[in-house]
């Protein structure tokens, strides 16, 4: 799935069914350059279980995940990072909840990021096609050549 994101039109990012994450765009990438490759939340691999209603829930706090308190970032070990980034408020750096006096912005900007991401799918589409018939095209061949 892809998600428009960032400052600029060009900026993306991508998830999988497995929850990984991958952010593409242009530039340099200083804003990412201390970032953690790996980033886990000590909680990430509680057991869970599910309550009488059959909601998933922490088994050592009885809480929704999205209910519990926030642990460290750690690596995939569990280990804590020494630098712990400091919890966002509700809604910040969030594109689908912008200030007020930045919808206008936000929106000229999101729609720039859809076009963005719908040519780079059509792209993708086209060299997938190319690729496709490329090899339809060499089994053919053969085909004739065994007959």
């Amino acid at each position: 799935q892809f998600m428009p994101f960032g400052k600029s039109a060009t900026d993306i990012v991508c998830t999988d069914s497995m929850g990984r994450v991958l952010f593409l765009g242009s530039g340099e990438g200083r804003e990412y350059a201390g970032t953690p490759t790996e980033q886990f939340l000590a909680n990430d691999t509680a057991e869970l279980q599910r309550d009488a209603q059959n909601n998933v829930i922490d088994s050592g706090t009885q809480l929704a995940r999205h209910l519990m308190q926030r642990k460290a970032l750690c690596n995939s070990q569990g280990v804590p990072y020494a630098f712990q980034p400091p919890r966002p408020l509700r809604g910040e750096g969030s594109f689908l909840n912008p200030p007020k006096d930045d919808a206008a912005l936000a929106q000229k900007n999101y729609s720039r990021r859809v076009k963005f991401v719908e040519l780079q799918e059509k792209k993708a589409k086209e060299e997938e096609d190319s690729a496709l018939e490329r090899v339809r095209h060499i089994t053919e061949a053969q085909d004739r050549d065994i007959e």
